[in-house]
């Protein structure tokens, strides 16, 4: 659960930080770097919402991993 709110906080920060993080992530070489990021929030908020909430954990636990190698890219 605790692990959870590491991915909350990304989520904020990758929301807050937005154009930054996109930048980054197109510096790197990723075409579509934006829509590559918000798809990598959607699935770290929603893995990290079903995994606090107990429904089905292992489709949460698997969101995040996909959002997490997303993001890795």
């Amino acid at each position: 659960m605790l692990l959870c709110l590491v991915f909350l906080h990304a989520v904020i920060g990758n929301l807050t930080g937005f154009t930054g993080v996109a930048g980054m992530m197109a510096g790197r070489g990723l075409p579509i770097a934006p829509l590559l990021l918000a798809a990598a929030v959607a699935l770290m908020a929603v893995g990290s919402v079903l995994l606090i909430s107990g429904v089905r954990v292992r489709l949460g636990a698997i969101l995040l991993l996909v959002a997490d190698l997303q993001k890795a890219g």
